[in-house]
């Protein structure tokens, strides 16, 4: 995969549609998805090496909000309708990239798997089947630089040890680069990954806001505090 320019990368951004909710073929088509402060445009399939065929048109991409372990986020979550299914051995394997812009900036990122399914041995139903796994490896670029990658993967035998997984920033940024790889390989048994989160964490601005608006509570309440002992002139007690 390659880097594009921050300079390109605006410019096309400025004049790609937008919608709130985009088939992943759509945004590969020029589109771009947006809200709460984020923007995602210049799409771009970098390859698809997948067993069976994968219908870009039928999976839906949109932007929403989502509770987590680090409060509520902005994400942009993937349904993937069935698209990402197989069996008998088969995998699927693509790859794209796309811009990210976060207004305000944001100080860590998180990806998230949800609604994967193995298959389940039908002789105990609660234990699944070995067959195969699911793996989703986001590279975050900025200035042509890698500053995190987040790998979430789930297998039958040992599940996911974090999910959401996290990295943390450090700084501010507002443009990005987003590479992605999904990997959906089956051992012989069907598995299936439903759902897809990238979280962009509340931007830095907002993150100060919030710390500033706890400052001004605990002033007022120290001032309230003050006014029950020393009551201000001209009050009548």
């Amino acid at each position: 995969m390659y880097i594009r320019s921050a300079l390109i990368v605006a410019a096309t951004a400025a004049f790609a549609p937008t919608t709130a909710t985009a088939s992943l073929q759509d945004l590969f088509d020029g589109g771009c998805v947006s809200g709460f402060g984020i923007r995602a445009c210049n799409w771009q399939l970098e390859y698809d090496i997948s067993d069976v065929v994968v219908d870009f048109d039928n999976i839906d991409v949109f932007v929403e909000e989502k509770g987590t372990d680090r409060g509520i986020r902005p994400s942009i979550s993937y349904l993937f309708n069935g698209e990402l299914d197989v069996d008998n051995g088969d995998g699927i394997l693509f790859g794209y990239t796309y811009s990210l812009f976060v207004h305000g900036g944001t100080l860590d990122a998180g990806l998230e798997l949800t609604d994967v399914v193995f298959a389940e041995d039908p002789d105990n139903p609660d234990f699944p089947l070995n067959s195969g796994f699911v793996q989703v490896t986001e590279s975050i670029f900025y200035d042509n630089q890698l500053i995190a990658e987040l790998v979430a993967e789930v297998d039958p035998q040992f599940g996911i040890d974090d999910n959401p997984v996290w990295a943390d920033l450090y700084h501010p940024y507002k443009n990005l680069w987003i590479e992605k790889d999904i990997v959906v390989q089956s051992d012989g048994f069907a598995v299936s990954l439903g759902d897809m989160h990238q979280y962009v964490p509340v931007p830095a601005t907002l993150v100060l806001l919030g710390g500033g608006l706890a400052v001004l509570a605990a002033v007022r309440r120290r001032g309230a505090g003050r006014g029950a002992a020393e009551p201000a002139r001209g009050t009548v007690v």
